[in-house]
C-alpha cells in the first residue's frame, strides 16, 4: 500500500518497533519513515546491542537507532517538526518525561501518553540521553498507536516494522547461538 504524500517537507513521521528475545536478550528494530521526499515512506532497521534486558529497552533503544540512523543519513536535515510513534506507551511516557518541549499528539483509538512518574533503567536513561541530542531543535510530538489490531489499514505499517524488527532480532539470535553467547540467566 502507497502512503499518501506528506504535506508539509519540514514534518517527518517516524514509526518504530522492536523484537526482543527473552532467551539470548538478542534484539532488534524497524522502522518507517515517512515524509514529503519519501515517495512511498522509508523502511529501514537494524539489531539492538548486547546488554538489552527485556522489551521495553529494546522500544526504546530501537527509537534512538532509528533517530541515528536518520541523523546519519541527513534525513532530519531541514525539518521544524518530529512525530515519534510507537506502541511502546512505556517508551512513550520516558520520552515524554525527559524531553522538556514534547507535544502529546492524541489518536482516537491510543492509549493516552502522559508525563508518567517513571524510573528508566540504566539501558533507558542512555537511550534518553542519546534521543534527546537528536531532536534537541525539533518540535517534538510523540503519539501511542496500538499494534497488532487487526482490521486497520493504519496497520500495515506496524506489520511492516513489527517484520523488519523481527527479521534482525531473527539474525542476531542467530549470531549469538553460533557463537555461544547466551543470556547468562537462561543457562
Amino acid at each position: 500500500m502507497k502512503a499518501p504524500p506528506h504535506p508539509d517537507p519540514r514534518f517527518l513521521t517516524l514509526f518504530v518497533d522492536a523484537s526482543f528475545c527473552h532467551r539470548t536478550h538478542a534484539a532488534g528494530y524497524g522502522a518507517w519513515a515517512k515524509k514529503a521526499a519519501f515517495e512511498k515512506g522509508l523502511i529501514f532497521g537494524g539489531p539492538l546491542p548486547r546488554g538489552i534486558s527485556n522489551a521495553g529497552e529494546a522500544e526504546l533503544g530501537g527509537i534512538a537507532l532509528a533517530l541515528r540512523f536518520l541523523l546519519e543519513q541527513q534525513h532530519l536535515a531541514g525539518l521544524d517538526r518530529l512525530m515519534v510513534q510507537s506502541d511502546s506507551l512505556r517508551s512513550l511516557q520516558l520520552i515524554a518525561r525527559a524531553v522538556p518541549r514534547v507535544r502529546i499528539a492524541k489518536h482516537a483509538e491510543a492509549a493516552a501518553v502522559t508525563k508518567a512518574q517513571l524510573t528508566p533503567s540504566a539501558m533507558e536513561a542512555k537511550a534518553l540521553v542519546a534521543i534527546k541530542a537528536r531532536v534537541d531543535r525539533l518540535d517534538l510530538l510523540v503519539r501511542h498507536v496500538r499494534g497488532h489490531k487487526r482490521g486497520q489499514q493504519r496497520q500495515w505499517v506496524n506489520r511492516v516494522c513489527d517484520a523488519e524488527a523481527r527479521r534482525h532480532m531473527v539474525a542476531e539470535r542467530a549470531r549469538l547461538d553460533a557463537y555461544g553467547l547466551r543470556n547468562a540467566e537462561s543457562d
